[in-house]
């Protein structure tokens, strides 16, 4: 065992030379200091005394994670400022007084180890419907000993405290580096669940608007048989105007009328809004252009029989242009899979926030091609069996 006292003027080589005696001799050295710095550097654990009495004991990592008394938090403050700038704290007070003091709350988050990994914040904002701003952030690295015991006994000379500007949270994850495990097929079954869920709601909606909008735009041409040119005209400029803007610029674009409509802009609900405002043009232009390829001597014949502009919409145009109406939908689908795929950038769930945040942000190919080869068989299903369909409704 080595016994040593270090002041102010020990340098850096002091420690690397402690560093290769731990490691080369494996002997155990305790150390007195009140410098937390070099108890950042070299320990592995710390015992912190006041008055001549050990106050708070254990694990280097923990200690400056999360230290329970002020004494800890005094020394810990010499090489970790813990007090916010009044400028943040300020802009806290304000954003409790116009959202109400029990929905802004103040939180310090703790990661260490393999937590630094794991995307907690992205997942408490999405399970729980909560946002989040990060306000502050700090990194430190802490030196891991493995053999040796390096042990710290920091003393506490000045009775000025302060108190940290916040409650200590220590965000814990219980996910892991892992292979084509139980685990990650729950996740992408989960995963797929939510996918499904998206681009049936968001293409049943945009279909539900997109089709009477095609109608219209057919309608009300110049040379069909319900003309409106102004009408016509400011209706395809609108169309035109939605699909004209990158679904990723329009999923942040209308952020605020998302958040209007489902209360927030992260989570499967926030994804359906800008899902169904994309696709709803888009079908809309594919039933126009559907309509377009009926023959127009039906629409004359039916005409000469008196039929109804509502009877000819219902009876000639709508049934004559199923198959390509149908065909035209599934390339929606297989649009919104991919769609709903760039939403997982923002946190919109599904299989495309599931590559993201694992494949992509976290360097886990062992979740990225899963999630891959399941998109890709799932855009193989729906596109054979639209082409399945639209030949039942064909007249060949």
């Amino acid at each position: 065992m080595v016994l040593l006292m270090l002041s102010n003027q020990d340098h850096g080589t002091t420690l690397q030379l402690l560093k290769r005696i731990n490691a080369e001799l494996g002997v155990t050295i305790v150390m007195i200091t009140h410098e937390m710095n070099v108890v950042k550097q070299i320990c592995n654990r710390v015992a912190v005394m006041n008055l001549g009495e050990v106050v708070e004991e254990g694990d280097v990592i923990d200690i400056f994670a999360q230290p329970k008394t002020e004494t800890t938090r005094a020394l810990i403050g010499q090489v970790m400022d813990r007090d916010l700038p009044q400028s943040i704290i300020d802009t806290v007070k304000r954003a409790r007084a116009k959202e109400g003091h029990d929905n802004v709350h103040l939180l310090h988050l703790s990661f260490i180890g393999s937590e630094v990994a794991e995307p907690v914040i992205s997942t408490a904002s999405r399970e729980f419907n909560i946002n989040f701003s990060i306000l502050r952030g700090t990194s430190m690295t802490f030196r891991v000993v493995r053999s040796a015991r390096s042990r710290c006994s920091s003393q506490h000379r000045s009775p000025s405290i302060k108190k940290p500007w916040s409650t200590s949270v220590n965000a814990a994850s219980s996910l892991r580096r892992f292979p084509m495990s139980s685990q990650l097929i729950n996740m992408i079954s989960a995963s797929f669940v939510e996918t499904i869920i998206m681009v049936l709601i968001s293409g049943g909606i945009g279909a539900a608007i997109g089709i009477p909008l095609g109608i219209l735009l057919f309608i009300t041409d110049r040379k069909s048989f319900l003309p409106m040119p102004k009408f016509h005209f400011v209706l395809s400029i609108i169309i035109n105007a939605t699909r004209s803007v990158p679904f990723i610029i329009l999923l942040v674009a209308i952020i605020p009328f998302t958040r209007l409509v489902v209360g927030s802009s992260i989570g499967t609900a926030a994804a359906i809004v800008p899902l169904t405002i994309s696709v709803a043009p888009f079908i809309a232009r594919i039933v126009e252009t559907s309509l377009r390829e009926v023959d127009k001597g039906l629409v004359e014949a039916a005409q000469a029989m008196g039929a109804t502009n509502l009877q000819i919409v219902g009876k000639v145009l709508l049934p004559e242009a199923r198959p390509g109406i149908l065909a035209g939908l599934t390339i929606a689908v297989v649009s919104l899979i991919g769609y709903s795929a760039m939403a997982g950038v923002v946190g919109g769930g599904g299989l495309g926030d599931l590559g993201i945040r694992y494949g992509y942000q976290r360097f886990m190919p062992e979740v990225m091609w899963p999630v891959v080869l399941v998109l890709i068989i799932l855009v193989q299903g729906i596109q054979s069996m639209g082409d399945y369909l639209v030949r039942r409704l064909s007249h060949k």
